[in-house]
Order: structure tokens, then C-alpha cells, then sequence
């Protein structure tokens, strides 16, 4: 797939996630536990993206994109799985997931 598609298809995946997402609300803590725990994990799953693709792709920046779209993937699916009325979906969520 040439390089300009996937980006298309990830700002698309991402705009997709972020219609899902209830818009955050002003009175929404940013700065609560809640946030950094969706922070730290999303350093942790980016991470062990990252590592995971070590032996498979030699350029920083490929496993830097598997990393980073195992976040993003992991963040599109909470809220997803929040908006179907698992819980409470947040634009703020997903954005400290990121």
C-alpha cells in the first residue's frame, strides 16, 4: 500500500475512533488518575509494540508505526467499547491514550 493510503487510512481510523468518543466536556478532569492510567498504558502497549517488531523490521520508524498503531488500536477499542454503553466514552481518554 503505498505510503500516502495508509496515512489516509490512519488519520481515517483515527477520526473514525474520535466520532465515536462523546465530545469532553469542560468540567471533565484532564489531569485526574483516570488520565494517566490510560497514559501509562498506552506508553506500555506502545512499547511493547516496539519491541515485538524488533526482530522483524530493521528501520526505527516501522516499529516505531507498530507501536504506535497498537495504541491507537487499543484506544479506538476502549472507546468503542465505552460508546456501546460499556462505559463512558471520552475524547480526553482517548487523547491521553495516545
Amino acid at each position: 500500500m503505498p505510503r500516502s493510503r495508509r496515512h489516509v487510512v490512519a488519520c481515517s481510523l483515527a477520526l473514525g475512533g474520535l466520532a465515536l468518543c462523546r465530545t469532553a466536556h469542560a468540567e471533565e478532569d484532564w489531569w485526574g488518575r483516570d488520565k494517566a492510567l490510560h497514559f501509562g498504558v498506552g506508553v506500555a502497549i506502545g512499547g511493547g509494540g516496539y519491541a515485538l517488531a524488533v526482530p522483524f523490521l530493521d528501520a526505527s520508524w516501522q516499529r516505531a508505526t507498530v507501536g504506535g498503531a497498537a495504541v491507537l488500536g487499543a484506544g479506538l477499542a476502549k472507546e468503542g467499547w465505552d460508546a456501546l454503553g460499556h462505559g463512558d466514552p471520552s475524547t480526553a481518554d482517548f487523547a491521553w491514550d495516545l
